[in-house]
């Protein structure tokens, strides 16, 4: 019956002498689904139509922006085995016979430019392009940047207007992800500053193209370019609503390059952008019901919920907390007068039953990718570290009060003690890997870990990129949470000695033990940082 009903439309259109994507991508999404129901072969018979009609959808739209990510989901659910032979058949139909990519002046020149990019992303996502080696990835990232160039030729804008995106737009990314996959492969940088020239040419050519920003970040920060980095973020001009889903593009980075003064600027944009709702909602929510409009007010209280869970605002407030005690820790009495305001926010802690409660309002979708399907999205990863993610937002949300209570400042009373405080902070630091002790809990053979390779750092890549985690996942950050626990762990051992509590002898070894391991871990803080900002003869 689908099939009929499918040939229904396409009858309907031709006699209606219209010709639109919708019967064509429903038979893409009939088939595909039998298929996977079927749990067919590669040979299969509904394989077999499957396959015939995406090669017929992209001969018919493959000059559609849309085509490479219509297909993506269908693609997803053949066998693995029928990709690379579906790949190599899409080849004889984006063929580009008189130069039509190439010729700014031809009428064809758009369909040709979009048919070309759309085949190069359907190769890259079944995966045909892992095998090519660099001389074919050269060339093929030569053919579409010859495409850009034709496009800018042909391009003549007026003054005063906004520079729209150009129909070379996608062949100038797609360029830019092939060098990049080249780096994937064998870890040499000089890919990347090949695929930054790329992007960077792009995004001169359209410079309203928001995804030209992003692939640049992406580089730049493989690059470690902090500056740069930087740059191009304040370029991307993100709104004050926008900032409980988009944090995540400068926050890790910001730590992980030891820029605090940029981390504490995006902190406040996010808690400001709480603190402005909860104060402009009752108004607003008044507004609505004065008028009549009462489906707003139902938008305004989902809206309200959804910043008042949000994983990125409890651990934005503890990370602003711990970035203004670095400026009042002139003396510890500056620090401890610190400790009693906590900056002016309200208590901030997150215990686990809240921490469960949170939610990842991150948005992932924004930047657009044609990644191989055997790369699992950033979609499919977010499951899996949920849970470390809120580990990560206990960790930045318990430290200031670990601090707090060591220097003797005074805390709400839903906050622990000061000795569970200190006991939650080491287990969630074990809990989430980021330190290591010997047998019994040795301190003396407390150990940061370093952290494991990022999904977009290959192994043999330079070690440079962070994980974009709520609280940057950076060696910089796990050796300073290690310095505040053992800080904390001396200020007790120390109070122990002072009130004469355990054999005089063994607390005073142990306040020496905690003293020389604190020392250590500063010293490899203070070469991290050296490192990250690359001051020569400091590392050491």
């Amino acid at each position: 019956q689908g099939g009929k009903l499918v040939t229904w439309l396409i009858d309907q259109q031709e006699q209606e002498g219209v010709k639109t994507r919708t019967p064509y991508l429903a038979e893409v999404e009939l088939l595909t689904h039998l298929a996977l129901l079927k749990g067919e072969p590669p040979a299969g018979p509904t394989v077999s139509q499957a396959l015939d009609a995406i090669r017929r959808y992209f001969a018919a739209f493959g000059g559609k922006d849309a085509c490479a990510y219509d297909l993506a989901v269908p693609l997803s659910r053949l066998p693995p085995a029928t990709r690379l032979p579906l790949a190599a058949s899409l080849e004889p139909l984006a063929e580009d016979p008189e130069g039509a990519a190439s010729d700014g002046g031809s009428p064809a020149f758009e369909r040709a430019c979009t048919r070309a990019a759309n085949l190069a992303k359907l190769q890259r996502m079944l995966g045909c392009m892992d095998g090519w080696g660099a001389p074919r990835a050269i060339a093929e990232v030569r053919a579409q940047i010859g495409a850009v160039a034709a496009c800018a030729a042909r391009i003549s804008r007026t003054d005063g207007f906004p520079a729209d995106r150009t129909p070379a737009d996608d062949n100038c990314l797609v360029g830019a992800r092939i060098l990049l996959d080249l780096y994937r492969a064998d870890g040499d940088e000089k890919w990347l500053y090949e695929a930054a020239m790329v992007a960077r040419y792009g995004l001169q050519v359209s410079p309203t193209n928001f995804q030209f920003k992003l692939l640049l970040m992406r580089i730049l920060r493989l690059l470690g370019a902090w500056d740069m980095y930087h740059d191009v973020f304040v370029q991307l001009d993100i709104k004050h609503i926008l900032w409980d889903t988009l944090s995540y593009l400068i926050l890790p980075a910001a730590w992980g390059w030891a820029a605090a003064g940029k981390a504490k600027q995006a902190c406040e944009s996010l808690v400001r952008l709480e603190r402005d709702n909860r104060k402009d909602t009752p108004e607003y929510a008044f507004q609505a019901f004065k008028y009549g409009t009462y489906s707003k007010v139902s938008e305004l209280i989902r809206f309200e919920n959804r910043l008042n869970s949000s994983l990125q605002l409890a651990s934005a407030r503890g990370d602003l907390v711990a970035l203004a005690l670095l400026e009042n820790l002139a003396t510890p009495a500056d620090a401890k007068a610190f400790m009693l305001s906590m900056g002016g926010l309200p208590c901030f802690f997150v215990s686990a039953d809240a921490a469960d409660k949170l939610a990842d309002n991150r948005d992932h979708t924004v930047e657009v990718t044609c990644d191989s399907m055997d790369v699992p999205t950033a979609a499919e990863r977010e499951p899996a570290r949920a849970a470390e993610l809120r580990l990560q937002a206990q960790i930045s949300a318990a430290g200031p009060y670990v601090l707090a209570a060591t220097l003797g400042a005074a805390t709400p009373a839903e906050v622990p003690s000061r000795p569970e405080l200190v006991t939650l902070l080491h287990d969630l630091l074990a809990r989430v890997g980021w330190i290591s002790e010997g047998p019994g809990g040795t301190v003396a053979l407390l150990k940061v870990l370093p952290p494991g390779p990022s999904p977009v750092n290959p192994a043999g890549g330079a070690v440079r990129v962070y994980s974009d985690g709520v609280q940057p996942d950076s060696y910089l950050c796990r050796l300073s949470w290690a310095a505040c626990l053992l800080l904390a762990l001396l200020g007790l051992r120390v109070d122990q000695v002072c009130a004469g509590e355990g054999a005089e002898t063994t607390t005073t070894a142990g306040a020496a033990e905690l003293a020389a391991k604190l020392g250590e871990v500063l010293l490899e803080l203070n070469r991290e940082v050296a490192r990250v900002w690359r001051m020569p003869g400091k590392e050491g």
